[in-house]
């Protein structure tokens, strides 16, 4: 009987016990810890797309989240995770499984068997997100994980981001989940020239601001497509003529016509002059200036001209001064007058002079004639 008794004691304070357990949990916010989570880890890639050129960007993989625009994040990147535990246990280094990777590329890895899982950012609905749930231990051992980039969309002429190697265990300071950013560098540039005024005889007259130019390219069928005033996810956006928010590029103080924020990849654009500035003329060769952007990053951006190949910083497109023809009809415009202009406007009107002066001579002449001398009426 005492036995019974001690067993309902025990059992009441065992109860008594997880009660007050239950209200503290609720109390202080406290969540029971599960296994799973004691042996796994949340990885998070946060895939990073930066201009080439973009040299003040860092993100540091320390494992804590940062605050990143959305404008820098990438969908459809596809990340796959290989278990290389038993490389380097075997004594593999990180340079080795990164000169592995260079030659081989991850087919090495799917030809060991040690793929993991892959994904592909913004699967998930967060942008430029891969995560994955990997464990702590790899057959009983710390784990080791390299993780490469295997596909990425073609919105640029990009090169894979660098492998990244996670080992277990993980330094104190770095909680559950852990944030990861690769990065690719896309090889793009920001091509410019100079729009300068000029006279019919050559003369130069320095910069000129408020020349407005739109930027189209020439797509597989001939179609010309423009740039447009917005970015569509790290990528320019190319539309028809007809779209009200075609990107227009208006020269500045210095004369400088440049893309801006728009960054161009590799291949030819033409930069296209809509409006000049008052009392200057588009000239044909305003209408197609030319840029290529070459394939070699160690080649000039340049610009053609009317048949003038030049790179950015000696690029200049002239306007000639002077305004637009008039239509039939309207008034017509006079234009600003020359020395070379001034010479003839002198002797036209040295002529018109010249001949008003006979009119009234011979004017005079005839009202002198008696009709009446020239038998004329002698009633």
């Amino acid at each position: 009987m005492r036995k019974i008794e001690r067993t309902r004691y025990q059992r009441r304070i065992l109860y008594v016990l997880g009660l007050v357990v239950a209200i503290l949990f609720t109390v202080t916010g406290i969540k029971a810890v599960r296994a799973d989570d004691e042996t796994t880890v949340t990885v998070m890639l946060h895939k990073v797309l930066l201009d080439e050129n973009d040299t003040t960007t860092k993100y540091d993989n320390q494992g804590t989240e940062l605050a990143i625009n959305d404008s820098a994040l990438l969908n459809g990147a596809g990340f796959t995770v290989y278990d290389v535990t038993s490389l380097v246990d075997a004594g593999s280094t990180l340079s080795d499984l990164n000169k592995l990777n260079d030659t081989y590329g991850a087919s090495y890895f799917d030809e060991k068997g040690l793929k993991v899982a892959t994904e592909i950012t913004g699967a998930t609905g967060t942008k430029g997100l891969a995560t994955f749930q990997l464990p702590k231990l790899s057959n009983g051992r710390d784990a080791k994980y390299f993780i490469i980039e295997t596909t990425h969309p073609e919105i640029a002429k990009l090169e894979m981001s660098q492998p990244i190697f996670l080992a277990f265990p993980l330094s104190q300071d770095i909680s559950n989940p852990v944030h990861l950013y690769p990065k690719n560098y896309q090889y793009v540039r920001d091509p410019y020239f100079y729009k300068h005024g000029k006279t019919t005889q050559g003369q130069d007259l320095g910069p000129l601001a408020g020349a407005t130019f739109r930027l189209y390219k020439v797509d597989a069928n001939g179609n010309k497509l423009y740039l447009h005033e917005e970015k569509r996810d790290n990528d320019n956006q190319w539309v028809d003529v007809t779209n009200p928010k075609v990107s227009l590029i208006t020269s500045d103080k210095n004369g400088l016509v440049t893309t801006g924020n728009h960054w161009l990849p590799i291949g030819e654009y033409f930069f296209e002059e809509v409006t000049a500035p008052n009392g200057y003329l588009i000239t044909d060769a305003a209408l197609k200036v030319k840029v290529t952007v070459p394939a070699d990053s160690t080649q000039p951006v340049t610009i053609t001209v009317a048949g003038k190949t030049t790179t950015m910083p000696d690029a200049v497109v002239d306007n000639l001064i002077g305004e637009l023809p008039q239509t039939p009809g309207e008034q017509s415009g006079i234009l600003p007058i020359t020395g070379e202009q001034l010479v003839g406007y002198t002797a036209l009107g040295s002529g018109m002079i010249l001949l008003m002066i006979l009119v009234v001579c011979k004017h005079k002449q005839t009202t002198k004639i008696n009709p009446k001398e020239i038998g004329g009426d002698t009633r």
